[in-house]
């Protein structure tokens, strides 16, 4: 075997090592690549987004007409306990935004990867930690209206739905008609409604607050989120809309 070193063989053997050694750093940088891209492959549900205990607790609200269609409104819900206030703020599905190299609008983000894509997708927008998120459909809206008096709204002009007609001024709503009024573009209607609910199942004692919220909605909130929580949500004085 020597002699397959000696002088006339060396050009043959430095081509041969040198083509070995770029083969094998392309098959090495191709081997990175494919593993880089599966991981930064965007899955269809996020890590839940755990709810921690603190001074503020900032929630999704997630509005489906049924639960395996798309939302048609999406409001942020900010617990504060330093002003002891609840904000509700109206969130645009229109807005762009990236979650692991996926760009898309909220409502495209939701569409490919659920809820918790919609909570990644919505922190970079919002600017802020959102701690988890409750979906509400057209049943589940209505049995929580059922629970409380009439809803009265206040409208500053008159709005149609695909069902009903809202005259302009004050009107009272009953359960249908507040679901079909949450789920149409009709934003300051909304989140009229959204407060009139809120205010009210913050007065509950929480065991009665928890067992509706479990059983007309689906969340990545656990009891034991609620639990640790209690004692923010029992010190809100007052829902508050924000940017309406």
């Amino acid at each position: 075997m020597s002699g397959f070193f000696t002088k006339g063989y060396r050009p043959f053997w430095t081509a041969f090592l040198l083509s070995l050694l770029v083969l094998g750093s392309a098959l090495a940088v191709c081997c990175a690549m494919v593993f880089s891209a599966m991981e930064e492959q965007p899955v269809d549900t996020a890590p839940t987004v755990p709810v921690g205990v603190g001074n503020s607790c900032n929630l999704l609200l997630i509005g489906c007409r049924e639960k395996n269609q798309e939302p048609q409104r999406v409001v942020l819900l900010r617990f504060d306990q330093m002003d002891q206030k609840a904000h509700i703020q109206n969130i645009d599905l229109t807005q762009t935004a990236t979650v692991r190299l996926y760009t898309d609008t909220l409502l495209g983000q939701y569409r490919y990867g659920g809820p918790d894509q919609l909570v990644q997708a919505a922190q970079g927008v919002l600017g802020t930690t959102l701690d988890g998120w409750v979906r509400i459909d057209e049943t589940g809206l209505c049995k929580i209206a059922q629970q409380f008096p009439l809803a009265e709204i206040s409208l500053s002009q008159e709005v149609i739905t695909g069902r009903y007609r809202f005259p302009a001024g004050l009107s009272v709503a009953d359960a249908p008609r507040q679901a079909d009024l949450f789920f149409s573009s009709e934003t300051g209607g909304a989140l009229q409604l959204v407060q009139i609910q809120l205010e009210q199942v913050l007065q509950m004692n929480s065991q009665d607050a928890a067992s509706l919220l479990f059983s007309c909605t689906d969340t990545n909130l656990s009891a034991y989120d609620l639990e640790r929580n209690r004692s923010l949500f029992s010190s809100i004085t007052q829902v508050v809309r924000d940017g309406s």
